[in-house]
């Protein structure tokens, strides 16, 4: 059986001062599943630093990926996220409102 990749979508806007620790929390978290992951960042119409802050995770992790949209919209970043993922296994979460643990 072939392993499968586990996608977690993260639609972000206007977190650019959480980004570091959602990030670091999700990761560790996932590196307890015995299955690889990517974590998919999507800055969607943000006005403060998240983009930086999303593509500084990537630099650090390298199963991070990060993509920005101009316009804003949760649906549209998800919408967007789903197109890009690569996992056989799709998630996607508000990162504002779900922690670590609970995406496990």
């Amino acid at each position: 059986m072939a392993t499968s990749l586990v996608s977690i979508l993260l639609p972000l806007h206007n977190q650019g001062g959480q980004i570091e620790g959602i990030v670091s929390d999700y990761e560790e978290a996932l590196s307890q599943l015995p299955l690889p992951h990517e974590l998919v960042l999507i800055v969607n119409g943000s006005s403060d630093d998240s983009a930086r802050a999303a593509k500084a995770a990537r630099e650090r992790l390298p199963n991070v990926e990060v993509y920005e949209l101009h316009e804003a919209g949760w649906g549209r970043a998800v919408r967007f996220g789903l197109q890009r993922a690569r996992g056989d296994l799709l998630c996607y979460t508000n990162s504002a409102r779900t922690t670590a643990e609970d995406l496990l």
